[in-house]
């Protein structure tokens, strides 16, 4: 069979013990995984202040501080993590926040945070049974994110007739791997797959891949990922894991696999356990790659799990308004959090732009991928990016839809998935004038396309122009979230043949041209082919 993929955007909305709001009524299942709640102690504290966790941190507040920021919130009674973390903004030990300087809880990066709650995150368990996190697909109030798991389910099923598909879960995105496992797992199974975790991180690596030893996986986490007491919280996971590590099979990709899904988060993290220091694909992605090339497996992921598997530039961090003014950098990205910080490197903004120019996992050759897509304005950073770092093809999905890919990049069939749609990117020529153009596609559910590696054609008869579903916003401003989805819904249900909106300090202007398309969606959202979208700068970027 070919090569299949199904590129979620993320939040794809679906009921679980954890995402009450996603659900049509609160579940109240007896025994289910609660927010967790932390207990700020001597052991906690102690195990915050692990030198492995800050090796290499410039620019943290030291360790006095921290303990001294710690014992101020020191209790036995537990805390919610919400009013843990409002209690711990206001402390400032020695009083050394008067003067203006941020209290020490502000200058931690998003990492170093993370680390400390690690630390003193109580386990919940059940006369010596963890509890789990549960899913609740058929109660989720939107069915499109359920529907995009269910069709990956079902790809994975036609590569094994007549037996449930067997499906691994990657975690390696999340702050705390531990943490999304369940839900995967137990949404899979929902769904009639036989699921399993693949628990590959950077500290895995390190101890199966680099010589390491599985026996101080702990601290190989709180080195590595930052994370303590994993073991104490997950000790079910935790066992797992280990057990993985001491297999001699775990050196490559588990057997008899029909699909392996990436989970959301930060896909430098995903990257980061699948290359090693040199930079160069380790035994799994290898074996990874194979398998995918050769079809024995269905490919999935949503949001960090999708922006992680193009073969092109893989973008990193940035906001389309940062795009427009400085451009984009080629480099690791930014550390989450410095902004509040007052940490960023080599004095950038924490919304700069930045890529890694060897891509993702190359599973996808030659595609940039984006997601919360539309939601997040993210169309203009795109089109800077595939200028600057000359990538030719680039799809970006939207939240709670999914981009169907099956087949090599030179013979390509496309169709999307979910609530509204994808976006295709074609680049075309800079001119003397410094616009930046691309041809772009918005793909809504409902249509099935192909691409050779050069153009986009229809598999059906679709019209010039349809009828106005409901009132449709015209936008003014592309960097406000959701702006060119919107002109392309004002540009289907009208006789425009452009539009242009304001972009920061330019303009843009979506175009239709001779060959542009359209058709309707079932949840009602217009697509559109063979448009063109052009920025004009009118002023330099600033350095």
């Amino acid at each position: 069979m070919p090569p299949e993929f199904f590129l979620a955007g993320g939040a794809l909305r679906t009921c679980s013990d954890l995402a009450p709001t996603a659900c049509r009524a609160p579940p109240e299942a007896a025994g289910a995984r609660k927010p967790s709640q932390y207990r700020v102690d001597e052991v906690g504290i102690a195990r915050a202040l692990d030198p492995l966790m800050w090796r290499g941190r410039s620019g943290a507040p030291d360790s006095a501080v921290l303990a001294a920021m710690l014992a101020g919130v020191r209790r036995e009674q537990p805390w919610e993590r919400a009013a843990l973390e409002e209690a711990l903004e206001r402390e400032c030990p020695r009083g050394d926040c008067t003067a203006g300087a941020a209290a020490p809880w502000r200058r931690l990066l998003a990492d170093e945070r993370a680390a400390i709650l690690s630390a003193l995150e109580l386990p919940q368990l059940d006369e010596g049974v963890r509890r789990r996190e549960r899913s609740y697909l058929a109660q989720s109030q939107q069915q499109e994110g359920v529907d995009v798991l269910r069709a990956f389910v079902a790809a994975a099923a036609k590569r094994r007739p007549g037996a449930r598909p067997r499906i691994i879960v990657v975690t390696a995105s999340a702050s705390d791997p531990f943490e999304p496992v369940d839900f995967y797992l137990d949404a899979f199974r929902e769904l009639g797959a036989v699921a399993q975790w693949w628990p590959v991180d950077a500290a895995f690596m390190a101890a199966t891949l680099q010589g390491g030893d599985c026996d101080q996986l702990d601290s190989l986490r709180r080195e590595h990922l930052r994370l303590s007491a994993r073991d104490a919280v997950y000790p079910d996971l935790g066992a797992l894991q280990w057990r993985a590590c001491i297999d001699p099979l775990t050196a490559s990709l588990p057997e008899l696999v029909e699909g392996v899904f990436f989970a959301g988060g930060d896909q430098w993290l995903h990257r980061r356990a699948f290359f090693d220091g040199d930079d160069q694909a380790n035994a799994w992605l290898l074996s990874l790659r194979k398998a995918s090339a050769a079809g024995t497996l269905v490919v999935g992921g949503t949001s960090a799990g999708t922006a992680v598997q193009g073969g092109a530039a893989m973008l990193s961090n940035g906001d389309s308004a940062q795009a427009l003014r400085a451009g984009a950098l080629a480099r690791a990205p930014m550390d989450p959090g410095c902004g509040e910080a007052g940490r960023c490197a080599d004095g950038l903004s924490e919304d700069s732009l930045t890529y890694w120019p060897a891509g993702g996992l190359g599973l996808l050759p030659g595609w940039t991928l984006d997601t919360h897509f539309s939601e997040r304005a993210r169309e203009l950073r795109l089109l800077t990016l595939m200028h600057e770092a000359q990538v030719p093809l680039a799809a970006g999905v939207d939240e709670t839809s999914a981009l169907h890919v099956t087949g090599t990049p030179d013979a390509m069939t496309l169709e999307t998935l979910g609530a509204s749609g994808a976006w295709v990117f074609e680049r075309l020529p800079a001119d003397a004038s410094g616009a930046l153009a691309a041809r772009v596609h918005y793909l809504a559910a409902g249509a099935v396309f192909t691409h050779d590696g050069k153009s986009l054609a229809s598999q059906e008869e679709l019209a010039t122009r349809i009828r106005a579903s409901g009132k449709v916003r015209t936008p003014r401003d592309a960097l406000e979230d959701g702006a060119l989805r919107d002109a392309v819904q004002v540009l289907a249900a009208s006789r425009k043949k452009s539009l242009t909106l304001r972009a920061g300090s330019g303009r843009v202007t979506l175009s239709r041209t001779p060959a542009t398309l359209a058709w309707r969606s079932p949840t009602g959202v217009a697509g559109l082919t063979h448009l063109t979208l052009r920025y004009v700068p009118e002023s330099p970027r600033k350095p």
